[in-house]
């Protein structure tokens, strides 16, 4: 009886043994499958929009092949998730958007919409302190700054000075008594950046109050015709229209120079995303918006030849390029209007800057305008 009772058992284990790992593999498929279902249901799933609205132009490697490239590394951290990515002008994006259409996120220029359109986001640590209240509704993620172009076959070689790094006395003296062109373009200032010239301190002493007032007075017009027509000396624009200035017919006759003249810009690409009652929606809007402040997207902003907006994380201490070093400068200290000023000031702000070139008195009030709204 013993005997038969201890085959009994050994049966019933060896069964176990076998049958065993099939019992335990179901219940970990379940668990897997069960686990796979919750973090599904528990984020957002689907297509989302995200438009580009291409104000000023990168130099190298597009914002839209940019974005793009981001889209698809966020599909894949985010599985059940797909961004489809559409790059328009500003004419093109502000009729539909008068039209009733919203895309679930987007990426505009400076000043282009009102921040209260857009959904709340948190406040990001990783911005230079010039980028970190520019709109709390959307996040910066790459910028420009403006140059000074000079045809140097409308002045004598003697007047132009050599180095990019232009001084007071030179900008006044080479400027004065020639016209200056601006890129004409409806959602930037380039007169500001004339208007806020930033110089290392020197002594100008030598130069009479009389002589001053008259140096003092730039002749700025709108629009780049004049300057590709050799009727304008000087042309403020963003660097990165140097490529495109180059690429003229006419420029190969320009001797054509360069230089650093201000800390002011607006050429300020942002992030933001339309709220919508989908939290779960929101929230991967949200996290795709944090996600161009990455140290990897902002390595592939230089490599677009623009100005990342937070400081470059290095593990050994290295030599800055020249776009890093300018980053710093602007992100640090630079002059850089706030969204919605841009936004609800435009015309007010132009009319003002331009005057500002040629009169000290609505330079102040620019700049106090500026610093107000900074401050707020």
């Amino acid at each position: 009886m013993k005997k038969f009772f201890r085959l009994i058992f050994a049966l019933i284990v060896i069964a176990f043994i076998v049958l065993s790992p099939s019992f335990i593999r179901n219940g970990i498929d379940k668990s897997v499958y069960t686990l796979r279902k919750e973090e599904k249901e528990a984020k957002y799933t689907g297509m989302l929009e995200l438009w580009h609205i291409v104000s000023f132009k990168t130099p190298e490697r597009s914002g839209t092949s940019l974005l793009s490239t981001r889209a698809g590394v966020f599909e894949k951290q985010n599985a059940y998730v797909y961004i489809d990515l559409y790059a328009m002008t500003a004419e093109e994006a502000k009729e539909k958007l008068n039209a009733g259409e919203r895309p679930d996120m987007i990426s505009f220029p400076l000043g282009f919409i009102a921040e209260e359109e857009l959904g709340d986001l948190e406040k990001s640590n990783e911005l230079m302190p010039a980028y970190s209240d520019l709109c709390t509704n959307a996040y910066p993620y790459m910028a420009d700054s403006y140059r000074l172009f000079c045809n140097g076959s409308l002045l004598t070689e003697k007047q132009l000075p050599f180095s990019s790094e232009i001084t007071e006395n030179e900008f006044y003296r080479i400027t004065n008594g020639n016209r200056i062109a601006g890129t004409k373009t409806s959602d930037h200032l380039p007169s500001c950046a004339l208007a806020f010239p930033d110089f290392a301190e020197e002594d100008m002493s030598f130069i009479t109050e009389e002589e001053t007032e008259i140096i003092k007075k730039i002749n700025y017009l709108e629009g780049s015709e004049l300057f590709f027509q050799s009727e304008a000396a000087f042309y403020v624009a963003p660097l990165s229209e140097m490529k495109t200035i180059l690429a003229d017919k006419t420029a190969g006759n320009f001797g054509l120079q360069a230089y650093r003249i201000s800390h002011y810009t607006d050429l300020v690409q942002m992030i933001g995303y339309f709220p919508q009652e989908d939290e779960k929606k929101n929230a991967i809007c949200k996290l795709f918006c944090e996600s161009m402040l990455s140290e990897a997207v902002q390595k592939a902003v230089l490599s677009c030849n623009m100005m990342p907006v937070i400081r470059q994380k290095r593990e050994e201490r290295t030599a800055l390029s020249e776009r890093e070093e300018e980053a710093v400068l602007i992100g640090t200290s630079g002059i850089i209007p706030k969204n919605d000023l841009i936004y609800f000031e435009r015309e007010n702000l132009k009319e003002l800057s331009i005057s500002a070139c040629k009169n000290d008195a609505d330079k102040q009030k620019l700049y106090e305008l500026l610093i107000k709204e900074r401050a707020k």
